[in-house]
């Protein structure tokens, strides 16, 4: 989320500076990031996020090799056409219909009802996977990216049991033609030590898809220069990478807009064979990307969560909520999805001309 910058000291106390400030953690962050921070570093609940003035911090800069971008998977996949529609368990067959070759699950949808709110939070029941036949089943029919994108307390719960639950065990059971690095928040106005942690520790997280047999498209995210700028020596260096994913679904602001549009293009220039999948980015600004939309892909949920709702994305049909039967969000869903991809491929035809 865009933060604006040098609003540190006229906030925070001096025991809540960031430590970063020091240099301690240089060449991997830059001391300016400090200057960032709107939220104290001190966190001693420990809760979303681990900051430079955890006790812990230590153990987790070693389980995640420390916070340089030394790691990258070896291999790459490719996707061809530009919309990739997000299921999920409920419509898994619906699917089956998709007229798109790629189409998505989130993490979510391989789990058994697995977030309960108590006290207006989101805490975990219990880590239970959905029958592997039935994610089988539409793996065999078309190629789907498993995005594990979802609530904070899920992906870190997930992530930090995931040698108990066998979460890898269990994915490669599923036969996923793709499963995206770990998104795990990155806001502006935090920590640059616990930003550049979840980001070092999403690229370990599609290392160890990638030992466990799975391909794996990297999760990337970018709130200020100093991001972009590390993400872009480490595409350098790795030139194999043609694919990386970005979620943009909290980014509705004009600011974080504009953060999503320079961090994508600075990303491309890099390197002319990469592409990104923008998950949840608004069609209507597209427009921004100009001459680099032939390798931007849009995934989005947007069809089917209309759909299920008795609701059609065209905007020109208005849609009461006892017009329709109990099973009619079967129809609405493909013809959502229809109509999205159908949206999409004009506002590309309309900006190559």
């Amino acid at each position: 989320m865009h933060v604006s910058p040098g609003l540190f000291s006229e906030y925070l106390s001096p025991a809540s500076y960031c430590l970063a400030g020091n240099g301690i953690y240089l060449p991997h962050i830059e001391p300016q990031e400090a200057r960032e921070v709107l939220v104290s570093c001190v966190n001693p609940s420990g809760t979303n996020i681990v900051t430079c003035q955890d006790p812990r911090i230590h153990s987790f800069l070693k389980e995640a090799g420390g916070l340089g971008f030394d790691i990258a998977p070896s291999n790459s996949v490719a996707v061809q056409g530009p919309y990739i529609p997000i299921f999920d368990y409920r419509t898994i067959e619906l699917a089956y219909h998709a007229t798109s070759e790629v189409v998505g699950l989130t993490l979510t949808d391989i789990l058994v009802s697995p977030l309960k709110i108590v006290a207006g939070q989101y805490i975990i029941k219990k880590i239970l996977f959905r029958d592997a036949a039935v994610i089988r089943g539409l793996c065999a029919r078309k190629k789907v990216i498993l995005f594990l994108t979802g609530q904070d307390a899920l992906i870190e719960t997930i992530w930090h049991q995931r040698t108990v639950c066998e979460l890898f065990q269990q994915l490669s059971r599923m036969n996923f033609w793709a499963v995206t690095g770990f998104n795990f928040s990155v806001f502006g106005g935090e920590c640059p030590v616990a930003q550049r942690l979840n980001q070092k520790k999403s690229i370990v997280s599609s290392l160890l898809l990638e030992e466990n047999g799975l391909f794996t498209i990297p999760h990337i995210y970018a709130v200020n220069d100093f991001h972009i700028t590390q993400y872009q020596q480490w595409l350098k260096r790795n030139p194999h990478i043609q694919l990386v994913t970005m979620n943009c679904q909290m980014q509705h602001s004009p600011e974080d807009i504009e953060q999503v549009v320079r961090a994508v293009q600075a990303l491309l220039i890099i390197n002319e064979k990469l592409h990104i999948i923008l998950q949840g980015y608004w069609f209507s600004e597209l427009h921004h990307f100009e001459s680099f939309l032939d390798r931007i892909h849009i995934a989005e949920s947007k069809p089917v969560k209309y759909g299920q709702n008795f609701q059609k994305v065209d905007p020109t049909v208005f849609t009461k909520a006892d017009q329709y039967s109990k099973d009619a969000y079967k129809d609405l869903v493909l013809e959502n999805v229809a109509y999205r991809k159908h949206e999409l491929r004009q506002i590309l035809i309309h900006s190559s001309r």
